[in-house]
């Protein structure tokens, strides 16, 4: 904490706070205005969500005297969101509070300096040989105007350097408060800060590992966790949690330019969960267990989940085809394969049972000396309870023959009727299950069909076929449409 001599501005001039009646033109006498940095924080909180923003809770300790006092916040993130700051001042009230708007840039730095002494590099475009000369920066608008080398110059080859920054511009992420209290006197009183708002840059995805048995009829799951920061601050020891859910937001977070992140890890040291679940209102939280260091431009992957064990069913699902390959023309056919799907349920019975954030999930089969992977797929929110579906990708041994055997338009309504002939193909050693997905539209029937279906909703229709191991099944139906 340090204490710096300053001016205190007329309060008329506060942006975005309206002066309060009670502010006396006295107040804007000079006085010490006190400081507090990132150093001062006592107590820190993220709370991520996977949006890309948090919310930042933190408490700092100044040494105040009463009655009217200025504060200098400083060590804020760039991200932060203005509107969404709150402040409580132990023991006083904040009568105002002010942002500057200006960033430490090129544009800003000339503007500041007009009138001033600056230095103009210019490069010698044989030798490369930089040479630096004093100039007066004359104006900025419609150009650079300088007086360089007795001359009136703008737009000058070479470019400015400066060999100061204004110091409310030499550090971002600074607020001024105006504070007041009902005890009077200069003596200074240690006074708790609470800071409360939304900070961009700032984001969490659950990302899942599993390792499918050689049977394939379970597999070890493993949830992990990554926060990313890219606020441009770093946040150090921190208390964190992780909210898993649609939370709606109306206002946009604020964002950074992205820049290259490094990574790290941190596993807990049991291997197990490092964070504890728990519902919050119509979402879910997982808060770490300890502290950790947040810093800018990282990312850290930590443990949500310990292996578990879970069942599952391999299955395979032959896709709608679309309904504009109807033809008026029967004939020709379409080698299709079906899709692999690994299908579990997140019960405790089956081994999970726990509410699982959305994140994309990896398949392995971990064979030794070589481990492959066998596809991967992203899952929403997964509520206990819910059925899951994992699609790895096309089967190489099952293949399926799709063709239209007949049509027939009936009347003037646009109805018709068509057949179709699916054959299912199995080189594997082992039989298959195979679900067959028929899209259909408007009012449709099947007629005819050698296995029977059932309704998936309006619009399809599920055949399930036992196809043997080195062998064949065929699907034949026969449907009517009217649009």
């Amino acid at each position: 904490m340090k204490t710096i001599r300053t001016a205190l501005l007329a309060f008329t001039a506060l942006a975005g706070t309206a002066l309060l009646p009670a502010l006396q033109p006295t107040i804007a006498a000079a006085q010490d205005a006190v400081e507090i940095g990132a150093a001062a924080r006592d107590m820190l909180g993220l709370t991520l969500y996977s949006n890309g923003s948090a919310v930042v809770s933190e408490r700092r300790g100044a040494s105040l005297p009463g009655g009217e006092a200025t504060l200098t916040v400083s060590g804020l993130p760039e991200t932060l969101q203005r509107d969404s700051l709150s402040v409580a001042v132990e023991g006083g009230a904040v009568r105002a509070q002010r942002f500057s708007l200006e960033r430490l840039d090129l544009q800003t730095l000339l503007r500041r300096h007009v009138g001033k002494t600056i230095r103009w590099i210019t490069v010698d475009p044989q030798t490369g040989e930089r040479r630096a000369s004093e100039a007066e920066l004359l104006s900025v608008d419609g150009g650079t105007a300088v007086l360089l080398d007795g001359l009136v110059q703008i737009n000058p080859p070479g470019y400015p350097a400066f060999v100061t920054v204004p110091a409310d511009l030499a550090e971002q992420g600074r607020m001024t408060l105006h504070v007041s209290s009902a005890e009077a006197g200069d003596e200074s009183t240690e006074r708790k800060v609470a800071l409360r708002y939304l900070a961009g840059g700032l984001d969490w995805q659950a990302s899942y590992t599993a390792s499918l048995s050689q049977d394939g009829t379970e597999m070890t799951f493993q949830g992990s966790a990554i926060i990313s920061n890219r606020s441009g601050m770093s946040f150090d020891d921190a208390s964190v949690a992780l909210v898993a859910g649609e939370v709606n937001r109306e206002s946009a977070p604020v964002m950074r330019s992205a820049v290259p992140m490094k990574a790290m890890a941190m596993e807990s040291a049991d291997s197990g969960a490092a964070a504890d679940e728990s519902s919050l209102h119509d979402y879910h939280k997982y808060e770490l267990h300890d502290r950790i260091n947040v810093p800018n431009n990282e990312e850290i992957r930590i443990p949500l989940t310990s292996g578990k064990t879970v069942a599952v069913e391999r299955l395979y699902r032959l896709l709608p085809n679309s309904v504009h390959h109807v033809r008026r023309s029967p004939g020709g056919s379409t080698i299709l394969r079906p899709e692999v799907l690994l299908s579990f349920e997140n019960t405790e019975k089956d081994g999970l049972g726990l509410p699982l954030p959305a994140g994309l999930v990896r398949v392995y089969d971990d064979g030794i000396p070589t481990t492959t992977l066998l596809g991967e797929d992203r899952v929403g929110h997964l509520a206990v309870g819910q059925e899951v579906e994992l699609s790895l990708g096309k089967t190489f041994d099952i293949t399926a023959e799709r063709k239209q055997t007949a049509f027939r338009r009936i009347g003037n309504q646009g109805e018709f009727e068509a057949a179709n002939e699916i054959t299912l193909k199995n080189a594997k050693s082992t039989p298959a299950k195979v679900e067959v997905v028929e899209a259909l539209y408007g009012e449709w029937r099947i007629l005819e069909e050698s296995v029977k279906h059932v309704p998936k909703n309006s619009g399809e229709a599920v055949w399930t076929i036992d196809v043997p191991a080195n062998g064949e099944a065929v699907l034949t139906y026969r449907y009517s449409v009217r649009p």
